[in-house]
């Protein structure tokens, strides 16, 4: 006797290929979850929540274009979704549909109906404009993210600790970044990543580790203009890291975190990768080239794709002449990883090395 395909048996059919779709995303096979999302979109006559998980199901399979046609096809269905607006955008960046992208976002960012959307459209504004190097609007729309979103950790990395905005600036936004109480060990990770390339006998942990919250007035903001303006020409920060590695080492203690930075941490996140990776910046900007070895190898010891240790990492090679090394990095991140940035800056470091300065300058250039 055949099946009766009834709505009661068409809604049995439709729990079951939803619990299929979450069962394929999570073992990441997004080919069956296409499959069966597609099949219960069709049996649920169009419902707007498993449009969405047949789109997201797309956007996983990297099938950016099929994303754009789907919503388009079925605009009414979806037209009050929020989350498929955000997936439209990110579709047309991936598909370099930049000035198309543009315009849909500055087309809904005034009409999102809540922060935490807001700052994704301005998050994916800002990197509309790095992809097409119109950096200033990048950074300012990275600065509102992050006014929006203290949380977006996107935004927060590209802003602190990589030059794109003056020291005074960058003190001034991790002062107002409004995390919760508990989560003020956030706020001292941000501030070892920015005294780690900020680094001077002025502006050092001490100083950046010490942030007052937003609820705090009682302490001013270090202004890196006052401090810096008592540095005596002899004390500037070249070799002083060396100096008290080198007095550690007599006294047969290893490199490792700063002990005030330690000190606002919590303890599992002492030896965590970001906060490693911190301090070899801050060694490598020191002078201290075999500490920031030390301790950025023991990040990639756990874990050697780490994009936060791997280029001070491969830059304290080069300055210790560990040329054979660099060439065993440098083959191995290319063969792993061969459209990563950091890659190809191996490869140039090794040229560089080697003194075939044209071909570092090409594989620099490559890099970029």
């Amino acid at each position: 006797m055949g099946v009766t395909y009834d709505q009661p048996t068409i809604s049995r059919i439709c729990d079951r290929l939803r619990k299929l779709v979450q069962d394929a995303f999570q073992r990441h096979l997004y080919s069956s979850a296409v499959f069966y999302a597609d099949k219960c979109f069709a049996l649920s006559n169009y419902s707007p929540e498993d449009l969405y998980t047949l789109a997201e199901c797309y956007f996983m399979n990297r099938e950016y274009r099929r994303v754009l046609r789907l919503l388009k096809e079925h605009e009414s269905v979806g037209a009050n979704d929020d989350r498929l607006k955000l997936l439209v955008a990110q579709c047309l960046l991936e598909c370099k549909e930049y000035e198309e992208c543009l315009k849909f976002i500055e087309n809904l960012t005034e009409s999102a109906p809540n922060a935490s959307l807001t700052a994704s459209f301005e998050l994916l504004r800002g990197r509309l404009h790095e992809v097409t190097e119109n950096h200033k609007e990048a950074v300012a729309c990275y600065t509102r993210v992050a006014d929006l979103d203290p949380y977006c950790h996107e935004a927060l990395d590209r802003l602190i600790g990589s030059h794109v905005l003056p020291m005074a600036e960058e003190v001034d936004l991790l002062k107002g970044l409004a995390f919760h109480p508990e989560d003020e060990w956030l706020r001292h990770l941000y501030a070892a990543k920015l005294a780690a390339v900020r680094t001077t006998s002025a502006t050092s942990q001490d100083s950046l580790g010490s942030l007052p919250t937003p609820s705090d007035t009682s302490q001013p903001v270090p202004r890196p203009e006052n401090v810096v303006a008592d540095v005596a020409p002899e004390s500037i920060w070249w070799g002083t890291g060396r100096k008290r590695r080198l007095r550690a080492a007599a006294a047969g203690k290893p490199a490792g975190v700063d002990e005030k930075l330690a000190s606002v941490l919590p303890a599992a996140l002492v030896r965590n990768g970001q906060t490693l990776a911190a301090q070899a910046t801050k060694f490598f900007y020191e002078g201290d080239y075999e500490s920031c070895y030390e301790v950025s190898k023991r990040v990639l010891e756990s874990d050697q794709f780490h994009l936060g240790a791997l280029p001070v990492h491969i830059a304290s090679l080069v300055m210790l002449n560990k040329k054979s090394v660099v060439f065993y990095v440098a083959h191995n991140l290319v063969n792993a990883q061969p459209n990563s940035s950091v890659a190809w800056f191996s490869v140039g470091c090794y040229y560089f090395m080697v003194k075939k300065y044209q071909q570092a300058s090409r594989f620099f250039n490559k890099a970029l």
